[in-house]
């Protein structure tokens, strides 16, 4: 049940995804100069589907990763290393400590994103990490969701004369509507 696909956007679900918060709770970010570490990625049937490198670099007055990886040309069969830096910044939060946070490496038009954000999204056929907004990245639940149906509930008298009409695609949207209505008042219960 439910509409189809409209939106052609990738989503963020089918990108490699690199975490800070995860990165903060592995400590990497603490580990000493040197240290290298290592995270993959393995397909539905369990094998390894990508592999990544990656290093702290401190100076005097910044935090950098290194990140190395491998890119395969699909039509030559040759692996091209990939190898850049990515800054680390960090905010302090209302009830102390700290949080990192990626600086975006991208480039467009000459000039750096720079954007601050918790995660990197490397889709598939791109070669560097970047934020969602460089690549243009959604998410599957907004690709699914039916503004419809919230004007629906806007609209008790509509949504009625939906649930009665004749016409099934009506009827079956203002079914959605009310389950959706009803999921909402269950949740809010709690």
């Amino acid at each position: 049940m439910g509409r189809k696909k409209w939106n052609a956007k990738e989503v963020v679900e089918n990108c490699h995804a690199l975490s800070a918060d995860g990165m903060t709770r592995d400590r990497v970010f603490s580990s000493p100069d040197g240290n290298r570490w290592m995270t993959w990625w393995d397909d539905a049937a369990g094998n390894e589907q990508f592999r990544i490198f990656y290093e702290v670099i401190r100076t005097e007055n910044a935090l950098k990763l290194r990140l190395s990886y491998g890119v395969s040309d699909d039509e030559s069969f040759v692996t091209k290393k990939i190898e850049y830096d990515i800054n680390v910044t960090a905010t302090v939060p209302y009830f102390g400590g700290e949080r990192r946070w990626f600086c975006c490496p991208a480039v467009h038009q000459g000039r750096r994103c720079n954007r601050r954000v918790g995660r990197l999204y490397l889709p598939p056929g791109q070669v560097y990490f970047a934020c969602r907004f460089c690549y243009d990245l959604t998410y599957t639940s907004a690709q699914q969701h039916d503004a419809r149906k919230d004007a629906l509930l806007l609209d008790p008298a509509t949504l009625i004369a939906a649930l009665q009409s004749k016409n099934p695609k009506e009827r079956s949207l203002g079914v959605g509507a009310f389950v959706q209505a009803a999921q909402r008042l269950r949740k809010h219960a709690r």
